[in-house]
């Protein structure tokens, strides 16, 4: 994160941009100020789209925590099957993860669905699939495996379908396209930001609830393990950070959204969406037409 923040700049003045007027030199220390200070009321929707990534990376990071659940709570110590279940839950995420990202861009750009709603749906199926722990209802080993890559399958789907449309959101509510580069690396540094704060607060969480905790209330963990309490606690924990991105997704407007929502006040400017960007005509109305003295074209009759 820190070196992250560090080249941040760099990238920025690398990119082949038009210069800005709100950026000094990488050598003035005040340059690492403007790069991360987003104060503009203009970038609102932004810090929306920053803050429900961020807390979508947060939530994964209850998947470093997998070979963990399979050694306390299926009883998978080998090295061996430990890399087979970790190969097969990759490849059942991976699959599913194409699948979600497919029909989500087919969703986007030939229907009408906002960008908005595919990523709230996604966030809800990543929610329901992070509770894996359900597999523990079951007695058999085989019949628990089948029901862990199954709500895997589950996650990826909703992985693919919520990082397509959170790419069209970020790139659809930036609030100036000639400093693309310094959002986008905004855009990521959420990613790190959220990831590294959210590996912290789940490895507090299991450590209290599947430890501490039952230590004190006199249950009966073996040493170097975790109770199951911890991984529910952890999994449900998951589980409300991506219901509160789903709820952040639906609040966030995009650029051609605010300009519509004007141009329904009088404007004359039209605005249609192709995949993230923004292709724009401008048809200047009656009144800007006359201010601009340009004339306007009349009919006349013939004869």
């Amino acid at each position: 994160v820190g070196l992250t923040y560090l080249f941040l700049p760099v990238t920025h003045f690398s990119a082949q941009e038009a210069a800005s007027h709100t950026m000094l030199l990488p050598s003035n220390p005040v340059s690492l100020r403007t790069v991360f200070w987003m104060g503009d009321s203009k970038c609102t929707d932004y810090i929306l789209v920053l803050w429900e990534r961020g807390f979508y990376y947060a939530s994964a990071a209850s998947k470093s925590f997998l070979l963990y659940f399979a050694r306390d709570m299926l009883a998978i110590t080998s090295d061996k099957d430990q890399a087979l279940l970790l190969a097969e839950a990759s490849l059942s995420t991976v699959g599913a993860a194409i699948l979600g990202g497919m029909l989500s861009s087919v969703l986007f750009t030939r229907t009408s669905i906002r960008a908005q709603s595919i990523a709230c749906c996604g966030s809800i199926v990543l929610a329901i699939g992070s509770q894996f722990w359900v597999c523990l209802f079951f007695k058999e080993f085989e019949v628990k495996k089948m029901i862990l890559l199954l709500f895997f399958a589950v996650y990826g789907f909703g992985k693919g379908s919520y990082m397509s449309a959170d790419l069209a959101l970020g790139i659809a509510t930036m609030p100036d396209l000639d400093e693309a580069s310094r959002y986008m690396g905004l855009w990521g540094l959420s990613a790190f930001l959220g990831a590294g704060l959210g590996g912290f607060v789940m490895s507090v969480i299991l450590q209290l609830f599947g430890e501490i905790l039952p230590v004190s209330y006199g249950m009966k963990v073996k040493p170097g393990s975790y109770s199951i309490h911890g991984y529910i606690a952890l999994l449900c924990m998951c589980l409300c950070c991506q219901l509160y991105v789903a709820q952040l997704c639906l609040r966030i407007r995009t650029r051609a959204e605010h300009e519509l929502g004007q141009g329904s006040q009088g404007s004359g400017t039209v605005r249609s969406k192709t995949n993230a960007f923004l292709v724009e005509s401008t048809a200047p109305s009656e009144k800007e037409a006359w201010q601009s003295g340009m004339p306007e074209e009349t009919s006349h009759p013939d004869g």
